[in-house]
C-alpha cells in the first residue's frame, strides 16, 4: 500500500453539536456487541448515523447506540415508532442488518451526558411530519 500524504493544517478539532432539536436522515447502521465489563457482555445493538439535514449544521453526525432483542430494545421502538415507514403500527419486522431504517427521516433533540467523559445523547425521538414546528431556522434550538 501506498504512503498518505496529509496537510494536517486543515485537520481542527472536533466539535460536538450543540444540544438542540435536529432534523436527521438515517445514513448508516453497524451492527457491534457489547463489551466484555457490560452488564449483557456480547449482546448485538446498532450503532445508527444520522446526518442533520438542513440549518447552521446541515451535514453534520450524530450517532446513539440501540440494543437488540433479547435485552431491552427500548430504545430501538422509540425510534421506530417516529420514522415513517413505521410509524401507525402496533408491531415492526426490521431487517437484521438494519437496512430498513436507512433513509428514514425525523427529529431528535439531543442534550449532553456528562460523566467521565462529555458526549451527546438523544433524548427524545419526534416524527417530521407535523412537528416542524420544533425547528426553527438554524435546525436546532437551545436546550
Amino acid at each position: 500500500m501506498a504512503n498518505l500524504e496529509l496537510d494536517l493544517s486543515e485537520f481542527g478539532e472536533f466539535e460536538s453539536n450543540p444540544p438542540g432539536v435536529y432534523h436527521v436522515k438515517v445514513t448508516g447502521v453497524t451492527e457491534k456487541e457489547t463489551g466484555e465489563s457490560s452488564k449483557h457482555p456480547g449482546n448485538p445493538f446498532w450503532n445508527v448515523e444520522m446526518t442533520i439535514q438542513g440549518g447552521k449544521y446541515e451535514g453534520r453526525k450524530e450517532w446513539t447506540n440501540v440494543m437488540l432483542p433479547p435485552y431491552q430494545p427500548i430504545e430501538l421502538g422509540r425510534m421506530l415508532k417516529v420514522c415513517p415507514s413505521f410509524a401507525g403500527n402496533q408491531k415492526a419486522k426490521v431487517s437484521e442488518d438494519g437496512s430498513d431504517l436507512l433513509d428514514e427521516e425525523f427529529i431528535i433533540k439531543i442534550g449532553r451526558q456528562r460523566g467521565s467523559e462529555e458526549y451527546n445523547e438523544v433524548k427524545k425521538y419526534y416524527p417530521l411530519e407535523g412537528n416542524e414546528h420544533l425547528l426553527d431556522e438554524d435546525d436546532d434550538l437551545a436546550p
